[in-house]
């Protein structure tokens, strides 16, 4: 768990991140994919190659997120270059949208990402 002093500038040498958000047992939403955009524009290393997002499915009850391009935004930036590997690990939460759905909107939003072979979804 990060918490807002976290000192991720102190990560340049590394290759792999596994970031899940699945651990609160909460559905995704929309608050969560800017989190995660603004831990990525911390990490200062231009060596990550793969790098793993724990989506759990989001709730029947909140919108679309639409927040999947700001990912995709950072992610373009020149210090990820290297990445080799980019993976959504979804899982599927009792009274969530269903799988595919959310699959649907991650690569509609990156598929950038999709086109040079790198994303994958699970």
């Amino acid at each position: 768990m990060l918490c807002k002093n976290a000192n991720l500038q102190c990560l340049t040498g590394l290759q792999g991140l596994y970031l899940d958000i699945g651990f609160c047992r909460s559905s995704a939403s929309s608050h969560h994919i800017k989190l995660l955009a603004s831990i990525l524009e911390e990490i200062p290393s231009s060596t990550l190659t793969t790098l793993y997002f724990d989506i759990p499915t989001p709730s029947t009850l909140l919108p679309r997120i639409r927040e999947w391009h700001q990912i995709g935004k950072v992610l373009q930036e020149e210090r990820f270059s290297q990445l080799t590997e980019l993976v959504f690990i979804i899982k599927e939460q009792p009274f969530g949208r269903p799988r595919w759905l959310l699959e649907r909107w991650i690569r509609e939003d990156l598929y950038m990402f999709e086109e040079h072979g790198i994303l994958s979804v699970r």
